[in-house]
């Protein structure tokens, strides 16, 4: 069964620069066959992290959302988010942040670039929310 997902951003500042910054963006994923939002706490282990999604379940339609909601402050409430199985950290993200971000998994041109989403936090326990939606 296909569902469908919309995202959405509005940004507004009346006095960040000289003109109103007014904008809005509406994201539409029809016909979602897989996907929604998880929440869970994150473990400290750098080296592979949390395993999060293998690459060879989505393909290069896939949208990854994520949100940070450590209650932890400073440095103790990063989380980590790496496309090569836990290698290397490509997003840091401090409580409060989020993301929404397209995800190429198996869709990858080169083969030795299609692995696992992994996750792990600075601190113990810090909570991630995410969701997966391919279509």
């Amino acid at each position: 069964m296909a569902a469908n997902a919309t995202f959405k951003i509005a940004l507004y500042s009346s006095d960040l620069q000289s003109d109103i910054l007014d904008l809005s963006i509406t994201n539409n994923l029809v016909a979602a066959t897989q996907g929604g939002l998880l929440r869970m706490d994150l473990k400290t282990t750098a080296s592979t992290g949390t395993f999060i999604a293998d690459e060879d379940s989505y393909t290069d339609t896939t949208k990854l959302f994520i949100y940070n909601a450590s209650t932890n402050s400073g440095s103790a409430s990063y989380i980590y988010v790496s496309f090569d199985a836990g290698a290397t950290v490509h997003l840091a993200m401090k409580a409060g942040e989020w993301a929404l971000i397209p995800w190429t998994a198996s869709g990858c041109p080169e083969a030795s670039d299609q692995l696992d989403l992994h996750m792990w936090a600075q601190t113990a326990a810090n909570t991630v929310e995410y969701g997966l939606f391919d279509v």
